[in-house]
């Protein structure tokens, strides 16, 4: 695989990839199990002359780098990241950082989640990892959906976030913090939310704007990251008037 390309697996990512970025797509293998349900896709395929292969699991594994490819991997070019110059400049928006970021399932369920919301961006530093085949597949198209915003540092870019009118709130279960459904949200809001294992740093936190705890029965010490966020953005699309489309 070269450095520029991206395997996409996942029948719902893969899906997603083909109507976002059709012009991207450079090669398609997929199990035969798989051929009848994308017959339309391989005619158009082979009329935009771009190449595909029926191929065994194995060969799938090989090209994704997983066993979990659903029997369809697609090759793309890399989606470009892009820089905090494509926030919008006015009006409600949400953008959603992870920075520390490691695993990339959590990686996917937060684009995830992040499409579901409807979330301008979601802003990860240059130590954090790059988009992969696993987490465009636990994405189920999330990742074509959510711009990837990368930083050098997010603390750093704190000041340019403010000058752009956001508010930063940052999140954590063991430090001082105010109760999610007592504090009123902006209407241009970055939710940060911390890493896996060591959570965000104490600078970081106290440079925010605010930082939140989400009530719980203190049965156990934390959420996952994803669920974390996914309950944020909730409330935050009902802070707004604006509830998410049911599913």
């Amino acid at each position: 695989m070269r450095s520029h390309e991206l395997p996409v697996v996942g029948v719902a990512a893969v899906r997603a990839a083909l109507s976002a970025r059709p012009a991207a797509v450079r090669r398609f293998f997929l199990h035969e199990g798989r051929v009848g349900e994308f017959a339309a896709v391989l005619h158009d395929l082979a009329a935009s002359r771009v190449a595909y292969r029926v191929v065994d699991d194995e060969e799938l594994t090989r090209i994704a780098g997983t066993e979990r490819h659903e029997g369809v991997v697609l090759v793309t070019d890399r989606p470009a990241e892009c820089g905090l110059d494509v926030l919008p400049t006015r009006g409600p928006s949400l953008v959603l950082a992870a920075p520390g970021i490691e695993n990339p399932h959590n990686l996917g369920a937060l684009l995830r989640v992040a499409a579901h919301f409807g979330v301008d961006g979601l802003l990860l530093e240059d130590a954090d990892p790059r988009l992969s085949a696993a987490a465009c597949r636990v994405a189920e198209g999330g990742a074509e959906a959510v711009p990837i915003v990368r930083v050098e540092r997010l603390e750093a870019e704190l000041p340019r976030l403010h000058q752009l009118d956001y508010a930063v709130f940052t999140t954590s279960s063991h430090s001082a913090s105010v109760d999610l459904g007592r504090l009123a949200l902006p209407p241009r809001l970055v939710w940060v939310v911390g890493a896996e294992s060591r959570g965000l740093p104490r600078s970081l936190r106290d440079k925010a704007d605010a930082c939140v705890a989400i009530p719980g029965s203190g049965f156990v010490e934390s959420l996952n990251v994803a669920t974390a966020a996914a309950v944020l953005l909730a409330q935050s699309r009902l802070s707004a008037g604006r509830p998410v489309r049911s599913t």
